[in-house]
C-alpha cells in the first residue's frame, strides 16, 4: 500500500479516481466502527454513565436538569455530551446504542473534514492517501470512543476542535469565521478536558497565519479563552497530577496509537510506546519549525499540534493515576492526529535527510503499528461485551453485587440508581443485542413522536 504513494509535490489537476482496491479498503475502515457496535455493544450503561441516571429520569419526566448537565466532572465540563445523551435517551428509553452510533458518525465526519482540509490546494499524494488517512482516523484502536457510549464526549470535542481550526484557517473567512471558530472552541472546552488544547494551537495559528486584521482576530480569540477560564473557575479540577510521571505519560499517550498494549500493562511494556511517542514528537517539532520558517502553519501541522497538546493536557491532569493509564484508548482519537501529521510529512517528502526508502519504511511502520494497535481495540470491545452481557440477567435475578462488579460501580450506587433506570427502561432490564435494541429504540421514538 505504501509503495503506491508518490512523493512528488505536483499540484492536483482535479480529483483522481481511487480504483477498486483502495476504495474497498477505505469502505472497510469506515464501516469498522459500526461492525464493532453491531457485534459487541451491550445495551446497558457502563461505569460512570450510571451517574447520569437521575438527570435522565428528570429529563424524561419533562424537567430540565440544568445543574446535573453543567456540573464539573473532574477536569471536564460535559455540557454538550450530556445534553446529547439526554436528547437521544429521551427518544430511545435510554438505549446506549444511538449514543454509540452518533459517536461513530462523528468520527467519520472528523475523517471527512480532516481529509478535505489537508488535501485542499496541496500536493498530490496518490490514490492510497485517503486510505492512510482513514486508517489513522478510524482504526479500531479508538473503539472506546464509541463502544463506551459515555465517551461520546471525545468525538464531540474532537470534531469541534477540528472545526475550530478549519474556520481559523479559512482564507477570506473574515471576522465571522473567527467568531464561528471561537464558538466551536468553547463547545469543545465544555465537552471534554482535552478540548482545551484548541486554545493554544488556535492562538499560534492566528499569530503565524493571521494575515489582515490579525490583532482583532487575536483579541476575539483571547476573549473566548477568557470566557472559558471563567467557566472553569467555578469548581472542578484535574483528577490527579504527578509532575514526575507527566513526561512519560505524555510520550506514552503520543505513542499509544501504534503500540498494541493495554492500559494495565507493566511499565516495562510501555517503553516502546514512549519511544514511538518521542519519534512522532520529533517529526512534529521538525514540521513545525519548517512551517514557521515558511511563514504558514499547514493544516496537517496544526492537527499534529492539537493532538500533542491534548496529550500534554491529559498528562498534566491524569498522570497521578499512573503512566499505564496513558495507553487508554480514549486518548487515541487525539493522539492519532500527531501520527497523521507524521504520515503526511513522509508521503509529501518534506522531512530533510530522508530518502524514498526511509520514507516508505516510515509509512509502513505507521500502518503496521496502527493495525497491531487495532487488534487491541477489537480485544477491548470483545472483553467489554463479555463483562456486560450477563448484567441484565444478574439484575433480574437480584444478584446486584455481581452486577455492580461487572458495571465497575459500587453496589450501593447501583441499588440507588436501579429503580429510576428500570422505570426509564419500562420496568425491566434489556436483554437485547445492538441491532434489536436499536430497532426497539426507533419504535419507541416513533410512538413518542405520535
Amino acid at each position: 500500500m505504501t509503495g503506491a504513494m508518490p512523493s512528488a509535490t505536483r499540484r492536483d489537476d482535479g480529483p483522481r479516481p481511487m480504483g477498486p482496491p483502495p476504495l474497498l479498503a477505505l469502505l472497510a475502515i469506515v464501516l469498522s466502527p459500526f461492525v464493532l457496535i453491531t457485534l459487541f455493544q451491550v445495551d446497558i450503561p457502563d461505569h460512570d454513565e450510571w451517574d447520569l441516571t437521575p438527570a435522565m429520569s428528570s429529563w424524561i419526566q419533562g424537567r430540565f436538569p440544568e445543574q446535573a448537565i453543567w456540573a464539573p466532572y473532574g477536569e471536564h465540563r460535559m455540557f454538550i455530551p450530556r445534553l446529547l445523551m439526554l436528547l437521544l435517551g429521551g427518544f430511545s428509553r435510554w438505549s446506549v446504542i444511538p449514543e454509540s452510533i452518533l459517536s461513530a458518525l462523528l468520527l467519520v465526519a472528523c475523517l471527512v473534514l480532516v481529509h478535505r482540509w489537508i488535501s485542499r490546494g496541496g500536493p498530490s499524494r496518490g490514490r492510497w492517501f485517503p486510505v492512510l488517512t482513514s486508517l489513522l482516523m478510524l482504526a479500531p484502536n479508538r473503539a472506546e470512543a464509541y463502544m463506551w457510549s459515555w465517551q461520546l464526549q471525545v468525538p464531540v470535542a474532537l470534531i469541534l476542535c477540528i472545526s475550530s481550526l478549519v474556520l481559523l484557517d479559512r482564507a477570506g473567512g473574515g471576522i465571522p469565521a473567527v467568531f464561528g471558530s471561537v464558538a466551536c472552541a468553547i463547545g469543545a472546552s465544555v465537552s471534554f478536558g482535552a478540548g482545551l488544547a484548541v486554545w493554544p494551537v488556535g492562538f499560534l495559528a492566528l499569530l503565524v497565519n493571521g494575515g489582515v486584521g490579525k490583532h482583532l482576530r487575536l483579541a476575539i480569540w483571547a476573549a473566548g479563552a477568557l470566557a472559558v477560564a471563567v467557566i472553569f473557575s467555578g469548581g472542578g479540577g484535574p483528577g490527579e497530577m504527578s509532575l514526575s510521571s507527566a513526561l512519560p505519560y505524555f510520550l506514552v499517550s503520543l505513542g499509544s496509537p501504534v503500540w498494541p498494549h493495554v492500559s494495565d500493562a507493566p511499565l516495562a511494556g510501555l517503553v516502546p510506546a514512549g519511544f514511538a511517542g518521542t519519534a512522532v514528537l520529533a517529526i512534529l517539532v521538525a514540521e513545525t519549525i519548517r512551517c514557521l520558517r515558511s511563514g504558514r502553519l499547514e493544516p496537517a501541522v496544526l492537527l499534529g499540534l492539537l493532538g500533542a497538546t491534548a496529550c500534554l493536557a491529559a498528562a498534566l491532569g491524569r498522570s497521578g493515576f499512573g503512566v499505564p493509564q496513558a495507553m487508554s484508548l480514549r486518548y487515541v482519537p487525539f493522539s492519532s492526529l500527531a501520527w497523521l501529521c507524521a504520515a503526511t510529512a513522509l508521503v509529501g517528502a518534506r522531512l530533510r535527510g530522508t530518502g524514498p526508502a526511509l520514507r516508505r519504511a516510515g509509512i509502513a511502520a505507521i500502518v503496521a503499528g496502527t493495525l497491531l494497535s487495532s487488534v487491541r481495540g477489537v480485544y477491548y470491545a470483545e472483553l467489554r461485551a463479555e463483562r456486560l452481557s450477563p448484567v441484565s440477567g444478574l439484575i433480574a435475578e437480584g444478584r446486584l453485587a455481581e452486577a455492580a462488579d461487572r458495571l465497575l460501580i459500587g453496589e450501593a450506587a447501583l441499588r440507588g440508581y436501579l429503580p429510576e433506570w428500570l422505570e426509564i427502561r419500562g420496568g425491566q432490564a434489556p436483554v437485547t443485542g445492538a441491532a434489536t435494541a436499536l430497532r426497539n429504540a426507533l419504535q419507541w421514538s416513533c410512538r413518542r413522536l405520535r
